[in-house]
């Protein structure tokens, strides 16, 4: 209470209640107890000092913060409760209301943890109080509401009289197992019925034109909500973001319960017993309010009229049991979440009236399968269609200019895609996750395509790209798409435009958009590798620097055998080629190693009981062209060569330890060479 200069108040106490008597206005504000108050306190509607009678008609500002009362009884002539009034009052258990308060502060009974009952004699008058916080509600504490010391309201009848709830009038009354609001209520304030759990049906009456924010929120036991007149029920404003301060940016899904109670019941009945399955919307509807039907899940068919020109925010939004839905010609723009989690919905005619289609408006309906878009809609926004995987097919027409963000993502069923010539750009992740994605069109007017546009569509082979300019793009808006798999097909006069910049660049085949496929440079060839053998070990080479070698070795005798000897031939079936990126491998070149026996050493050895010293000595056959060299052999070893039909093709006596020997006349893959008395088979490359 504020008071003229002139006029402070003088602080008394009568019967143990202390008072600021406002004498010009002859009114009395119970105020602080120096020696604090304890027990029960009764709040008389007026007091008299001096043969003055005062009104009392408000409770001061932390008047009884902290004290030692244990219950209350607040007078009819009280209008208003000041802040923290009774904050931290631990002992108190029961509040008596009077009729008049109209106003209690924030945080009035903040920290009243022990409070059980609060009796209110006239709901009407409760109604309307204005609470300016959940702490200035004495049911947010008690979770119970009386009509006097003994008789519990469960079943709460609000009275002709009342034409508004106010905000957070029954929040957390947990004790409410049902409401009847009368047709003179026009309006539900914020928070009204929020955290009332134990409330299992309620009825709007056709006169509610306004539900506030979060009105029936955490109502969880909520079964039944009676709807007497869909008509009436579309109008109703259901609060959300957008009427809060809060409500800053419009990207931002807050994904709220808001206000509707049918986001817990599911069920909607026209009266007691006649639940509503078939949604006729009469035709004096001309709007769908934002979360209309939210979560209403017991729905399997909704009739839209002529008379309806938009569909507001989230208006059927996990209507899950949905499976038809005709929208009508008169419908203008579908706003976003319209239908989002519509999982039923198999498909859906967008007619050629509505001329946007909101964001997320059908967001995650994993049944649809097909959508036919109007020419008259000229974007398609942002997450519209994502998480539909059912899609299999989708016609873009040549009036939609632009296509935004997640607009198709994870449309996993989607297995081609023409975007027309008329759209100009293409949003972040607007296809990515479309992992059924094989072929897409992208229009001569598209100039720009966001990041991951196409990302993470794996079974991608082929992409058509009719614009001559490049389009601006990152470099990641194939990835996770194998395009070094799939084919890219350009303008023939842009390929090598499209070839010089990424993420175009990483496709593995470019090509003109007329089917002309340019000619490759040929790749230079590997030179043919050389196979030397010394010292135990074999070498290869050739004459392209950094050339890897890649070799196969066989050997006949390591294998199994079954009988009771095994002959050892101690002879190596040699192939090799050279490799390098970028480069034609080499022609294969084959050799044959084998060890040749020689004459004993004699020489110096006297002792008759000696063994003369056997020696082997290596020996390296390989075949190039018509040629076979020896190497290895001991000058003087007759070298003969034969067919394997016995006939002998030449002969050379070894001079330096180097024989060639030519095979131009042989027939076959195989040649016999002989080197002394040593017999090997050999490998001819024709």
């Amino acid at each position: 209470m504020t008071y003229p200069y002139s006029h402070y108040p003088k602080t008394i106490e009568i019967d143990g209640i202390y008072y600021n008597l406002v004498t010009w206005a002859k009114q009395a504000e119970v105020t602080r107890n120096p020696n604090e108050y304890r027990g029960a306190v009764n709040i008389p509607e007026t007091v008299s000092y001096n043969g003055v009678t005062y009104s009392v008609t408000s409770i001061g500002d932390g008047a009884f913060r902290s004290s030692g009362l244990t219950s209350v009884t607040i007078g009819n002539s009280v209008k208003s409760i000041g802040n923290y009034a009774f904050y931290k009052c631990y002992n108190l258990t029961s509040v008596t209301i009077g009729n008049s308060v109209t106003s209690i502060g924030s945080g009035a009974f903040s920290d009243c943890s022990y409070l059980e009952k609060v009796i209110v004699p006239n709901i009407a008058a409760w109604c309307g109080i204005a609470f300016e916080d959940e702490n200035a509600n004495p049911l947010y504490r008690a979770h119970h509401l009386y009509s006097d010391e003994t008789t519990e309201i469960t079943n709460l009848i609000i009275p002709n009289s009342v034409t508004s709830i106010g905000y957070l009038a029954f929040r957390g009354c947990s004790g409410l197992t049902s409401v009847n609001i009368p047709n003179s209520v026009t309006s539900i304030g914020k928070s009204a019925f929020d955290g009332c759990s134990g409330l299992t049906s309620v009825t709007i009456p056709n006169s509610v034109k306004s539900i506030g924010y979060r009105a029936f929120y955490n109502c969880s036991g909520l079964k039944k909500v009676i709807v007497p007149d869909i008509a009436a029920w579309c109008s109703i404003d259901f609060a959300d973001y957008y009427d809060a301060d809060m409500w800053v940016n419009p990207f931002i899904d807050v994904d709220d319960y808001s206000a509707n109670p049918l986001y817990y019941a599911r069920h909607l009945y026209s009266d007691e017993t006649t639940e509503i399955t078939n949604l006729i919307i009469p035709n004096s509807v001309t709007s769908i309010g934002g979360y209309a039907f939210w979560n209403c899940r017991a729905l399997t068919s909704v009739t839209i009229p002529n008379s309806v020109t938009s569909i507001g925010w989230r208006a059927f939004q996990d209507c899950s049991g949905l499976t038809s839905v005709t929208i009508p010609n008169s419908v203008k723009r579908i706003e976003w979440h319209a239908f989002r989690d519509c999982s039923g919905l198999t498909s859906v005619t967008i007619p050629n009236s509505v001329k946007s289609i909101g964001g997320i408006a059908f967001q995650d309906c994993s049944g649809l399968t097909s959508v036919t878009i109007p020419n008259s809609v000229t974007r398609i926004e942002w997450h519209a269609f994502d998480g539909c995987s059912g899609l299999t097919s989708v016609t873009i027409p040549n009036s939609v200019t632009s296509i935004q963000n997640d607009a198709f993502r994870y449309c996993l069923g989607l297995t081609s895609v023409t975007i027309p010539n008329s759209v100009t750009s293409i949003g972040d992740r607007a296809f990515a996750y479309c992992t059924g994605l094989t072929s897409v069109n992208i229009g001569n007017g598209v100039k720009s395509i966001g990041s991951s546009a196409f990302a993470d569509c794996a079974e991608l082979t082929d992409v058509y790209c009719y614009a001559e300019s490049v389009p601006s793009t990152n470099s990641n808006a194939f990835d996770g798409s194998y395009t070094e798999y799939a084919t890219l097909h350009v303008p023939a006069a842009s390929i090598e435009k499209y070839k010089a910049k990424a993420p175009w660049s990483n496709f593995g085949t470019i090509v003109a958009t007329d089917g002309t496929i340019p000619e490759p440079p040929t790749p230079e060839k590997c030179a043919t590798p050389t196979i030397s053998y010394s010292k135990g070990e074999l070498t290869f080479s050739c004459n392209t620097e950094g050339a890897e070698f890649i070799s196969e070795i066989k050997d006949a005798d390591i294998k199994k055998h079954y009988t009771a000897s095994v002959s050892l031939t101690a002879t190596y079936n040699i192939s090799v080629y050279a490799t390098k990126a970028n480069y034609e491998n080499s022609d294969t070149i084959q050799a044959t190693l084998c060890w040749i026996e020689q004459q004993p050493q004699t020489e110096g050895i006297t002792d008759e009981d000696a063994v003369a010293e056997m020696q082997a000595v290596p020996v390296l056959i390989q075949t190039q062209g018509n040629t076979i060299n020896v190497q290895g052999a001991e000058a003087g070893t007759e070298i003969i060569l034969y067919g394997t039909n016995g006939v002998q093709l030449d002969s050379v006596i070894a001079t330096t330890g180097v024989a060639s020997l030519n095979a131009s006349g042989l027939s076959g893959s195989v040649a016999i060479v002989k080197i002394g008395n040593k017999t090997v088979k050999v490998l001819i490359k024709q």
